[in-house]
């Protein structure tokens, strides 16, 4: 037989797993250690490179800029949308400078335009003057334009009267423009 046989070790299997498992943690936590020292360190570095003052001095002046270039943005939306609108009504509205232009060029010399009105497909004109004969020829002019029809149609006296103070004739006009 064998004498060398030993049936009790002096080895515990136990104590063995829990100073593996020391290891191991020592080894994370030394790992974990320097992870957050360099990282501390870097953080340092990088707050001493780039101090936070001048972010935040950065970052109010491109507050401001948004600030600015948002107001004018806002005003040129606004002044597009009030060009769109002006536009619109333009192209529907009529040309009646030309008719206009024919009506005031038979204004006699002594004769006052006191108003001129324009609207859709109506001109009204409102003269005075010193003398009688100058608001007749005006008065002729206008009720040939009518006859013919090409400037103005259906002419009718609004006003005729005399400022017996300032001694001026008042002649009121209205008329269809075709």
């Amino acid at each position: 037989m064998n004498n060398n046989i030993n049936l009790i070790s002096n080895q515990n299997v136990g104590l063995e797993k829990e100073l593996r498992r020391l290891k191991k943690f020592r080894l994370i936590s030394l790992i974990c250690l320097i992870t957050v020292s360099l990282v501390s360190v870097l953080i340092f570095v990088l707050n001493l490179t780039l101090p936070l003052d001048s972010v935040k001095k950065e970052q109010a002046t491109t507050a401001v800029s948004v600030v600015t270039f948002h107001k004018k943005l806002v005003m040129y939306t606004l002044i597009t949308d009030r060009i769109k609108n002006i536009s619109n009504i333009l192209s529907q509205r009529g040309n009646y400078i030309p008719q206009i232009d024919e009506v005031l060029g038979k204004i006699p010399a002594d004769v006052s335009v006191d108003e001129l009105n324009v609207k859709t497909g109506a001109i009204s004109v409102f003269v005075s003057s010193a003398t009688l004969l100058s608001i007749n020829k005006f008065m002729d002019d206008m009720v040939s334009f009518a006859e013919k029809g090409k400037v103005i149609n259906d002419l009718i006296i609004q006003s005729f009267s005399l400022d017996a103070a300032s001694g001026k004739y008042s002649l009121g006009l209205t008329a269809n423009i075709p």
